[in-house]
């Protein structure tokens, strides 16, 4: 539920914004703290993406993070100031990768987790549900 609030905070008057997200992805954070987080990779997200006739946003998790937010944006790196304070506020390494063109992925791995976890174990109270 936290990344579809977020988005809908987000979404801008147009383009569409379209949100893709698996059924469940719980992940263990300071709940504040990952809001503050996932709002500015949102806002981040969103902005990279608004010359697209569509945005198309992409929640996930995969081995080596304990998730990741995907845009179809212009596809050059991101600035991760804001971010990568929200980040260290909860204990988290951002990181992303991207292509011309394509869009950026933005990885976090929050403290605790390992680089095989697919869901964070971290040490902070929760689990709270990112979708």
């Amino acid at each position: 539920m936290l990344f579809i609030e977020e988005a809908e905070r987000a979404r801008p008057a147009t383009p569409a914004v379209v949100l893709e997200h698996p059924d469940h992805l719980r992940i263990q954070a300071e709940p504040e703290g990952l809001r503050q987080l996932l709002a500015e990779l949102i806002r981040i997200g969103i902005a990279a993406a608004l010359h697209r006739a569509e945005i198309r946003l992409e929640l996930g998790a995969r081995p080596g993070c304990s998730f990741h937010l995907r845009d179809n944006g212009h596809g050059q790196a991101h600035d991760l100031g804001h971010a990568a304070r929200a980040a260290a506020h909860i204990g988290a390494t951002l990181w992303q990768e991207h292509e011309a063109g394509w869009g950026c992925t933005v990885r976090v791995l929050l403290a605790g987790s390992t680089a095989d976890d697919d869901v964070s174990a971290g040490p902070y109270t929760g689990p709270v549900s990112l979708r």
